[in-house]
């Protein structure tokens, strides 16, 4: 895919001996990241290790197909389009994002409500761990 472009967001340093194609880049800590995920095609989360990958959430919630490595926890699938890779198959892992570019995109804020990981649903939560109610409408 000529045309396709790798984002990578968020902190971390690299090596000096990493040579980086030109059309990956680097945009370093973002403010706006929902809107970043509005224009990504697909969510890429190849880690050793996260504890609870909050971004993988959010990604589902934009609607994102997502690829995460089988070493993080399931618990962030929400029940959207989401895959668990191995780390060490890099081959797998980009056989399955070409596949997942030639898909279509849908809202993921249903999926996201339902598995309960919507703000308002943490709301309740929280309330119901302190014994008493929010005076909110939702």
């Amino acid at each position: 895919m000529p045309r396709a472009v790798g984002v990578f967001a968020g902190g971390g340093n690299l090596p000096d001996t990493v040579s980086i194609p030109h059309n990956v880049k680097f945009i370093g800590p973002y403010g706006d990241i929902s809107r970043l995920y509005q224009a990504l095609d697909v969510f890429i989360l190849p880690s050793f290790f996260e504890g609870f990958p909050v971004s993988a959430i959010e990604a589902q919630c934009a609607g994102l197909p997502c690829l995460i490595s089988d070493t993080v926890t399931s618990d962030v699938d929400c029940g959207g389009s989401i895959a668990f890779l191995p780390i060490d198959d890099p081959e797998l892992w980009a056989k399955e994002a070409f596949e997942i570019v030639k898909g279509t995109r849908t809202d993921g804020s249903a999926v996201i409500s339902a598995a309960g990981m919507d703000v308002m649903s943490m709301v309740r939560g929280i309330e119901g761990l302190w014994g008493f109610r929010s005076t909110t409408n939702e």
